[in-house]
């Protein structure tokens, strides 16, 4: 009667155990993949979040932020080439989508899992993409504006594009990604 009632617990721990490993390979295998895998190979520096838009909102306003505002280093990086050029890409960003790239964009296209990759420093190229709740995106400023680009299809995916004749810049918005280069 003991080996009985041991050998039941034997196979009900391992029952219970295949059950818990199948149930861990099936999440595992419906795992979003890492933002990463969508972004171009060749970025110089990539840095990811996962949840950007509460990082947003705890920098904004903090006493992190007004103290680096009012600080020399801040003071010195706002006098340097890298500032005004970053400055200027921000105007060219403006010019092209129609919305200046503030706090309040940055707030609205701040998804939870993010991925920043910067490509070329020299002609300020980068990436960045985001996972948003579905329907998210939809809500965003950029979005709205969505009428502005050219819609483009790739298989079954449509994206807008949009490029500055001008500056030569572009911002794509495909699905949960935004990108401007």
């Amino acid at each position: 009667m003991r080996l009985r009632r041991l050998l039941f617990a034997a196979v009900l721990a391992l029952l219970c155990a295949g059950a818990l490993y199948a149930s861990f390979q099936a999440s595992r295998a419906s795992a979003a993949a890492p933002l990463s895998s969508y972004a171009p190979p060749g970025a110089l520096l990539a840095i990811e979040s996962p949840d950007f838009a509460s990082v947003l909102r705890q920098w904004t306003g903090s006493p992190e932020q007004k103290r680096w505002l009012g600080s020399e280093n801040y003071a010195g990086f706002s006098r340097s080439r890298l500032f005004g050029r970053l400055a200027e890409a921000q105007t060219q960003f403006a010019t092209t989508v129609g919305l200046a790239p503030d706090t309040a964009f940055l707030e609205a296209i701040a998804g939870k899992e993010s991925l920043f990759a910067w490509y070329d420093i020299g002609k300020l190229e980068f990436l960045y993409i985001t996972r948003m709740p579905e329907g998210g995106l939809e809500k965003t400023p950029l979005f709205e504006l969505r009428s502005r680009f050219q819609e483009r299809k790739v298989g079954d995916t449509t994206f807008y594009m949009r490029t500055d004749q001008d500056t030569n810049r572009t911002v794509h918005l495909p699905h949960a990604v935004i990108c401007y280069c």
